[in-house]
């Protein structure tokens, strides 16, 4: 591939993923200042839906590796137990009612941390 082609490709995906953003930016719902206060850690994902809504934006994270601890696994001898939690984000984007973005986390479908910022 000619390197100006390779550039044309790249802005095309630039282009398309910009144009992807706008049309999420528009259908934007937010998240009242009401149901953030609602939210606490600990929360499951299906509560946090059902006091805010449907995420402007959700992204999968991954996975996580987790302590839980030590337990015995004989009279002395002692392992760590670790278990993978799955990471994902809930984004509110602003709305003129409501200027924040608010990014809610979960680790293995429970709210590990709230981010809320003021945009506009």
């Amino acid at each position: 591939m000619q390197p100006y082609a390779r550039l044309i490709v790249l802005l095309a995906i630039a282009l398309g993923s910009t144009t992807d953003v706008l049309a999420q930016t528009e259908s934007a719902r937010g998240l009242d200042f009401r149901s953030y206060l609602s939210i606490r850690r600990g929360m499951t994902e299906g509560e946090v839906f059902s006091i805010a809504g449907k995420p402007d934006m959700q992204a999968d994270q991954g996975l996580v590796m987790s302590d839980q601890g030590w337990t015995s696994t004989g009279d002395l001898m002692l392992r760590a137990e670790r278990t993978e939690l799955a990471m994902r984000t809930y984004t509110y984007l602003p709305i003129p009612d409501a200027p924040y973005i608010t990014t809610i986390t979960f680790l293995g479908g429970r709210v590990s941390d709230v981010q809320r910022d003021r945009k506009f």
